[in-house]
């Protein structure tokens, strides 16, 4: 998700910061109904890890209902009090856009380098990302490949539209596949259907009779292949926003 940030709200925010570390403390806000009103406050301390200083700057945190709802430098701490860089750290903790997941592949026990099979749209949302500022993240397919550790990015008409449902219910929509061909065996089914037909021109004017037999495929190493898919339960399938794996 991006953010938009004008001249003002910039200001602003450096102000208000700017202000709360001359006082020395900040109160956090959080979502109406997100902490109980009744509920006991108490102190927690801990220390800034934003920068390399040493020793490092006292916190104290005020915690209600299990969330921190203010912070301040720690009095009779050595290194005192916190900078507007110290307490704006405690965004790490609940800025709506932290990562809340592993960025990580797991479980992969493909051959050598994998490569990345995805549909052109999603191909084109990743190339086309911007960060806060504006920038963009990947500035090539090589280098979008090289942040995924994959050897390759081949699109892939094929997986669009393309929905399964679970055992329980729930519907995922196939956006790319992370694997290694090597892996992956390609063959004709036994005794399976065979259809025989003519073609004309296909080969300098010629007409020649072909038979085409149903293939199939299967992966022949376990857990060689990463499916990323978005839940579209109770969406439509061409709707969506993000994809997990």
């Amino acid at each position: 998700m991006q953010t938009n940030i004008t001249r003002r709200s910039m200001i602003k925010g450096t102000a208000a910061l700017a202000g709360a570390a001359a006082l020395g403390s900040y109160d956090i806000s959080h979502p109406a109904g997100a902490i109980a009103e009744d509920a006991p406050e108490e102190i927690k301390y801990t220390y800034c890890d934003m920068c390399n200083h040493v020793p490092k700057c006292g916190i104290a945190c005020t915690v209600k209902d299990g969330k921190v709802v203010h912070i301040e430098s720690r009095e009779g701490y050595p290194a005192s009090p916190l900078c507007a860089k110290g307490l704006s750290s405690i965004q790490e903790l609940y800025d709506p856009e932290r990562l809340t997941t592993p960025m990580i592949r797991t479980n992969a026990k493909g051959t050598g380098t994998p490569d990345l099979y995805i549909t052109p749209h999603r191909l084109n949302m990743m190339l086309l990302a911007r960060d806060r500022n504006g920038h963009r993240i990947y500035s090539s397919k090589a280098e979008l490949a090289s942040a995924l550790n994959v050897g390759g990015i081949y699109t892939a008409e094929q997986f669009e539209g393309k929905v399964r449902t679970t055992d329980d219910a729930k519907k995922k929509k196939l956006h790319a596949l992370i694997c290694n061909l090597a892996d992956y065996s390609l063959g004709a089914t036994k005794g399976g259907e065979i259809t025989h037909f003519t073609q004309f021109d296909i080969d300098f004017n010629q007409e020649k009779s072909l038979l085409e037999t149903r293939c199939s495929g299967a992966l022949t190493r376990v857990y060689s292949a990463i499916a990323i898919e978005e839940d579209v339960t109770g969406a439509s399938a061409g709707a969506g926003a993000g994809a997990g794996v």
